[in-house]
């Protein structure tokens, strides 16, 4: 009931919508036409760890294809593209915030995500096509095959948690991180971000966090618990019995080449990655 209240409340009037299609490396991130330095490669290391499925699931007269998705297993970083269609018709999109968040299509569809609301879910028109724009991080465990996927609320299902009927498409994780792991909190670092589990640490222990490379080039991802190259995107609690309860996590600005990162900095103390 609390989220059927939270779907409703949604804005149908004075929605703007951006035209054209992109993958999500040049969604998210910066293009390619960049003359920056590594900055080209950095995408190109990303886009080798997208997976490209074109799964489908077909609702009466409505296609969602699964274009195109990252899963990164320890950092629970989650970036995905979604192309929807309706036999030749345009859709109805409907969104909160403002307009900056898509909520529904036709009044009807939701994307479903483990994690919650999702941070990022934005479209983009393309004629009768919709292009769905997302990313999130999970916190804690998760069904990647229960993950992600379309919620119809025109249908009953009384064994989901919303009682509604949720279609999923099939995910499958990848582990591309480097990590450090001390007494008392564990480290994992992606392309796209950084997860810190811990156990009964203060909001603000991470005061200053920053990665090096073999030749001593830093990347400052949060200094003063200010937002640098990365972007705390909260922390959370797991009730469950699991080693860690605390999860901090981040998503990064741009693309960091892990596969460089031989330090990695917390609070002024310096780590050899694992």
């Amino acid at each position: 009931m609390i989220l059927l209240t939270g779907i409703f409340a949604v804005m149908t009037i004075g929605i703007t919508w951006a035209v054209g299609t992109k993958s999500i490396s040049e969604y998210f991130f910066e293009s390619k036409d960049s003359n920056e330095d590594g900055k080209e490669k950095n995408i190109e290391l990303l886009e080798s760890m997208i997976q490209t499925p074109e799964q489908t699931i077909q609702i009466d007269e409505y296609t969602f294809v699964l274009n195109e998705y990252l899963l990164e297993e320890k950092t629970g970083q989650f970036i995905a593209k979604l192309e929807v269609s309706k036999d030749g018709e345009k859709m109805e999109l409907s969104s909160y915030n403002e307009g900056d968040i898509l909520r529904s299509i036709d009044d009807r569809f939701y994307v479903r995500w483990a994690g919650g609301e999702l941070e990022e879910c934005r479209a983009e028109m393309d004629g009768d096509r919709v292009y769905i724009y997302v990313r999130d991080t999970i916190s804690f465990e998760y069904d990647p095959d229960r993950s992600f996927g379309i919620m119809d609320i025109e249908k009953e299902d009384l064994t989901d948690h919303f009682g509604k009927k949720c279609y999923y498409f099939e995910l499958d994780e990848i582990e591309k991180n480097v990590k450090i792991q001390t007494d008392q909190y564990c480290v994992y670092i992606s392309p796209v971000g950084m997860k810190i589990y811990a156990n009964h640490l203060p909001e603000d222990y991470f005061e200053d966090i920053a990665v090096e490379d073999a030749k001593g080039t830093k990347t400052v991802l949060v200094e003063n618990n200010e937002n640098k190259a990365a972007i705390q995107k909260g922390r959370a609690y797991n009730s469950e019995w699991t080693e860690y309860k605390q999860a901090y996590k981040y998503k990064f600005k741009n693309i960091i080449d892990y596969t460089k990162i031989t330090k990695i900095l917390i609070n002024g103390e310096e780590y050899e990655v694992q």
